[in-house]
């Protein structure tokens, strides 16, 4: 945050930031670009951090869905194909 106001309020230039900080000049571009559309919260580290059910509109619900529901179908396809191998090396008839 610190890096983004310095940049915004022309404190230090964008090489001598990204140089000092072992960051590249966009890469500190696009945090001032994010911070100037979302705010003081748009540079938070959001990641694993699930949407509370909630929060979510009908559309992310169901993708949310369909995505646990494909899951699940691969697994019960990979214990199916399991299964038949295990009776295939016993010698019995699937």
């Amino acid at each position: 945050m610190q890096l983004v106001l310095q940049y915004i309020n022309k404190e230090k230039s964008a090489k001598e930031i990204a140089t000092n900080n072992d960051i590249t000049e966009g890469q500190l571009r696009d945090w001032a670009r994010k911070y100037k559309i979302h705010g003081d919260n748009a540079l938070d580290d959001k990641r694993g951090i699930r949407k509370d059910q909630s929060d979510l509109s009908q559309e992310e619900i169901l993708k949310r869905k369909n995505k646990e529901l494909e899951e699940k179908n691969r697994r019960l396809e990979a214990e199916l194909l399991l299964i038949k191998k295990l009776k295939e090396l016993e010698g019995g008839v699937i």
